[in-house]
């Protein structure tokens, strides 16, 4: 054999390859397209020059499964159609149909070994529907194939390993362990971007929409945890009966979350205890003097008379140098002598008045909330409460 037959030969099966090369790739093109029909005729084009093609076997194997779907599908809807049932919810008709196509979609990214798209889809269904029986199954399949695969230390791209890693630890609800894992895949991509557009190769690892989720489950959760241990700080303090420090606290508390539960009670409860602590401390005559100036200074700051609403509770700081609402009415009197329409001073009121509205107090939310806007006209939440509490209060008049 000359050497001009054999460099023929080798030619002719070169071009063989190249084609079943690219039947192959454009075969995947296709699929991830969901041209299941074009694409399994690339992919059969390339089994007929290389019939060994593992991979164009399971792709043609998942397209059939697609295929199948689809029949079985137009088949249900027929039938549906003939009974009439069509026309019974359809939107749920939709959202059932959809999250079987999604689930249809995973199981074959899972045969092929895809499993970020294939977590990717499930956990969308999840999202949407956290008591999807099939998908909960796909999902715990998927944890074992994950863990299979990060065991095994198959053939992932590191920044494929990080995200699998992820994506596991999210579906054990480990948050913490899973945005560690997300951030590495993320650093991965970046330093080895070169000219390639690292976005696009962050979007195909599939964990952002998840990574987001995880983020704001921490947020609530650490939000959460802050919460109760100011509550349980305060409410030690409230069986320990120092009711000033009680209180302050559940005023705190109160601003951040008006509706915690049980603080209503404790901020009224505390608010006597305090009461009561300085009704001994001073005695009765000299607490009903204090009552009697407190509401005087009150009246000149209702009525915009700061100067003489700031000599006012001076005198009451004098009977009581601890009398806490008379020590924050002074800070805002001052500073309304310097400037009469201040937002931060308005915002104070606003919280008083939030705090006095998750006592029940609603004739002292009421005032507040008045002077929220008389100070700051564009205060849209004092508005808004404000609103609220006058409609409240006259049903209130309307039920005695």
């Amino acid at each position: 054999m000359n050497r001009r037959t054999l460099w023929l030969i080798g030619t002719l099966c070169a071009s063989h390859a190249w084609a079943g090369t690219a039947a192959f790739d454009q075969g995947v093109q296709l699929y991830k397209q969901h041209q299941w029909r074009d694409a399994l005729g690339q992919f059969l084009a390339a089994l007929d020059d290389n019939p060994h093609d593992i991979q164009a076997k399971r792709y043609i194997d998942a397209i059939s499964k697609e295929i199948r779907f689809e029949q079985e599908k137009t088949v249900e809807e027929e039938r549906l159609r003939y009974m009439g049932l069509t026309g019974q919810d359809p939107e749920e008709n939709r959202e059932n149909s959809k999250w079987q196509r999604w689930l249809e979609e995973a199981r074959m990214h899972r045969d092929l070994g895809h499993l970020l798209p294939a977590n990717d889809l499930v956990l969308r269904i999840l999202s949407e529907n956290a008591n999807h029986t099939d998908a909960l199954r796909e999902l715990s399949e998927l944890q074992t194939r994950l863990r299979d695969a990060l065991d095994r230390g198959s053939n992932l791209l590191i920044e494929e390993r990080y995200a699998c890693e992820g994506f596991y630890a999210y579906g054990q609800a480990n948050y913490p362990a899973a945005l560690t894992a997300w951030e590495k895949a993320r650093l991965v991509v970046m330093q080895s971007a070169g000219t390639n557009p690292s976005a696009k190769r962050i979007q195909a690892l599939h964990f952002q929409r998840y990574e987001d989720h995880a983020k704001a489950t921490l947020g609530q959760e650490k939000k959460a945890l802050e919460l109760k241990t100011a509550f349980e700080s305060a409410l030690s303090l409230y069986k320990r009966e120092r009711f000033e420090e009680a209180l302050y606290g559940f005023r705190k508390l109160a601003i951040r979350e008006p509706e915690y539960p049980q603080l209503a009670y404790y901020l009224v409860q505390s608010e006597s205890g305090a009461e009561k602590n300085r009704a001994k401390r001073l005695g009765e005559r000299k607490r009903q003097e204090l009552d009697a100036v407190f509401q005087i200074a009150l009246k000149h700051f209702e009525s915009e008379r700061y100067a003489e609403a700031e000599k006012s509770f001076l005198r009451v700081l004098a009977l009581d140098a601890s009398y806490g609402r008379a020590q924050a009415y002074l800070a805002i009197a001052k500073s309304e002598n310097q400037k009469r329409h201040d937002p931060k001073a308005a915002q104070l009121h606003y919280e008083s008045g939030l705090v006095a509205y998750a006592s029940g107090k609603l004739d002292e939310a009421q005032r507040e909330w008045s002077i929220t806007l008389r100070m700051n006209p564009a205060h849209e939440k004092a508005r808004v409460a404000l609103s609220k509490v006058q409609k409240e209060l006259v049903l209130s008049k309307e039920m005695l």
